[in-house]
C-alpha cells in the first residue's frame, strides 16, 4: 500500500503526515470502541445470572492515546473473579475471556475498516 502526500514544501508535508496520524488515531479508537462493546455484549450474553449483579458489572472502554488506541473489557462486581476463574469450592465459569476471544475477529476488522476510511480520504 503506497499513501502518496502532495505538498509544495516540508512544512505542508508535515502538516498533512500530521493529520494523517492524528486521523488514524481517531481511527483506531472508533474501530476499537465498536470492538470492545461487542466483547462486553459477549461477556453479558455468556455471564451466569444469579442476582443480575455480575451481568450488570460488565463495562467497555476506549480511547485514543498517543500512537493509536486501548480499550479494556472488565466486570467490576467483586465476585467477577471467582466466577471467572473459580476457587477450591466452585468451579470457574468463564465468561470474559471466551466473549473477547469469541469477538476478536469483530474487534480487528472494526479497526481495520476505520483505518481504510482514513487512509483512502
Amino acid at each position: 500500500m503506497n499513501v502518496v502526500i502532495e505538498a509544495r514544501g516540508a512544512r505542508e508535508a508535515a502538516l498533512a503526515l500530521e493529520a494523517l496520524r492524528d486521523g488514524l488515531s481517531g481511527a483506531c479508537a472508533a474501530g476499537l470502541t465498536q470492538g470492545v462493546s461487542a466483547m462486553a455484549d459477549g461477556a453479558r450474553r455468556l455471564c451466569p445470572v444469579d442476582t443480575g449483579d455480575l451481568k450488570d458489572s460488565v463495562c467497555a472502554r476506549s480511547e485514543a492515546v498517543a500512537g493509536g488506541a486501548q480499550g479494556e473489557v472488565a466486570a467490576g462486581a467483586a465476585h467477577a473473579v471467582y466466577v471467572e476463574l473459580g476457587t477450591s469450592r466452585m468451579a470457574a465459569r468463564p465468561f470474559l475471556l471466551p466473549a473477547c476471544q469469541a469477538e476478536r475477529g469483530a474487534l480487528l476488522d472494526a479497526v481495520a475498516r476505520a483505518v481504510r476510511g482514513v487512509i483512502s480520504g
